[in-house]
């Protein structure tokens, strides 16, 4: 599974602004830090693994630390940007979204980003202010980070516990089942089923329902009734809950 970025390993190290109508440009170069940049205006250029991406206001590009980059102004409609770098004591390919492959993205809460930006530009020295620096990278990085939990598809042990927690949220509702299962985890209920054969070689209902048994059983063990135990475990029918559970433990809940 993907590992979280940790936004506590992140120091800044420096940050601005720069307006390029003079056609100022940068590289090719290498920095030897994580390097973020948001177009404000205009457009540019940004080239690094022999691919060039043409950006405008509101595109974010990223690199990563000793990756050879070039990044430039349109002649025609010269960009001004805003950056930041950073350091980590983690090495990591894929943060925030950006990976060496896709190091380009549209943020969509530029208000949020851009009033951030400000205030750290607004900052007369990073030294006097350093916990409010610090504390404003790391809510512009956490703006890409949610966006990117937000649109990047799941993966399976992702979804897996993802599934999980909705279960152990929802189990004592009557009504949870499948369906309000594939509902909450916006899927389809083979997709669904797939995931559940894969992880844990059966299927959802089945799942469910073993889940509320184990419940119940710890339930019981504390000394709670039947009928008690049933409705807490999402059975609206006690004497249904008894004919489950005496099929799926073999005593009858009674004698647990």
């Amino acid at each position: 599974m993907e590992k979280t970025f940790d936004l506590n390993t992140v120091y800044l190290t420096d940050y601005g602004r720069q307006d390029c109508s003079d056609m100022h440009s940068c590289g090719p170069g290498i920095r030897d830090c994580y390097v973020l940049h948001y177009v404000l205006s205009g457009k540019g250029y940004f080239k690094v693994e022999n691919q060039t991406y043409a950006l405008e206001a509101g595109d974010s590009f990223f690199f990563w630390p000793y990756t050879v980059t070039h990044y430039y102004p349109d002649p025609e409609d010269p960009w001004t940007y805003q950056w930041v770098n950073f350091v980590s004591g983690e090495k990591n390919t894929e943060i925030f979204g950006f990976s060496p492959k896709s190091p380009v993205c549209r943020i969509e809460d530029k208000k949020a980003l851009e009033a951030y930006f400000e205030r750290l530009l607004s900052l007369n020295s990073r030294q006097q202010h350093e916990r409010e620096a610090t504390g404003l990278l790391y809510a512009i990085l956490g703006l890409y980070q949610d966006q990117s939990r937000q649109t990047r598809p799941l993966k399976e042990d992702e979804r897996a516990a993802r599934a999980l927690d909705i279960i152990r949220a929802n189990y004592h509702k009557s009504e949870f089942g499948v369906a309000m299962l594939c509902e909450l985890m916006e899927e389809n209920r083979v997709a669904l089923y797939r995931l559940f054969m894969q992880k844990w070689g059966t299927s959802p209902s089945q799942f469910i329902i073993d889940y509320r048994i184990g419940q119940a059983k710890m339930l019981l063990s504390m000394g709670n009734n039947v009928k008690m135990t049933a409705l807490s475990c999402g059975f609206s029918d006690p004497l249904y809950f008894s004919k489950v559970y005496k099929k799926r433990m073999g005593v009858n809940p009674s004698k647990s």
